[in-house]
C-alpha cells in the first residue's frame, strides 16, 4: 500500500504526492509535477499506488488502463475518458468530475465520497461494493450498470 503523507509546511494538513515533499499548493515547481504526472498517466497502462490529490486531469484518456490503490483525493477530471477502465481499491474522495464517460469500466471498492459529478455518463459499467456517499450528482446518468452493494 501506498504511503499517504502530510505536507511538510508547518501547520499543512493537505496531503503530499507521495514522492514529494510538498502538497500542490506549497510545492515550488507544482505545475512541472502536475505536468510529469499527467504524462506518466497517459504512457503507463497500469497505475498502482499513486498518490496524487489535487491533480487537475483534463481529456486525459483512461481508456484500457488499470489502475490499483490510487489517491486522487480532492483531484479534478474534466473530459476524461474511462472505456474499459479496471480500477480497484481507488480513493476519489472529495474529487470533482466534469464530462466525463465511463463505458464498460469496472470499479470495485473505490470510494466518491463527498465528489462532485456532474454531466457523467456510465454506461454498461461493473460498479461493485462503491462508496458514493454525499455525492453531488448534477445531469449525471447510469444506464445499464450494475451498481451491487454500492452506496
Amino acid at each position: 500500500m501506498s504511503s499517504r503523507g502530510i505536507c511538510s509546511v508547518p501547520d499543512c494538513r493537505q496531503r503530499r504526492f507521495d514522492s514529494e515533499e510538498f502538497c500542490l499548493n506549497h510545492h515550488p515547481g507544482r505545475f512541472a509535477v502536475e505536468a510529469r504526472y499527467r504524462e506518466f498517466i497517459s504512457t503507463e497502462p497500469v497505475l498502482r499506488d499513486l498518490v496524487l490529490p489535487q491533480i487537475s486531469l483534463e481529456d486525459i484518456d483512461f481508456s484500457h488502463k488499470t489502475l490499483i490503490d490510487c489517491d486522487f483525493h480532492a483531484a479534478t477530471f474534466s473530459g476524461c475518458t474511462f472505456g474499459e477502465t479496471n480500477m480497484t481499491f481507488c480513493l476519489f474522495d472529495h474529487a470533482t468530475f466534469n464530462r466525463c464517460k465511463f463505458h464498460e469500466a469496472k470499479i470495485l471498492e473505490s470510494v466518491f465520497a463527498g465528489s462532485r459529478l456532474q454531466d457523467i455518463e456510465f454506461s454498461v459499467a461493473d460498479i461493485i461494493q462503491c462508496n458514493f456517499n454525499g455525492c453531488e450528482l448534477l445531469n449525471s446518468r447510469f444506464m445499464a450498470c450494475d451498481l451491487m452493494y454500492s452506496r
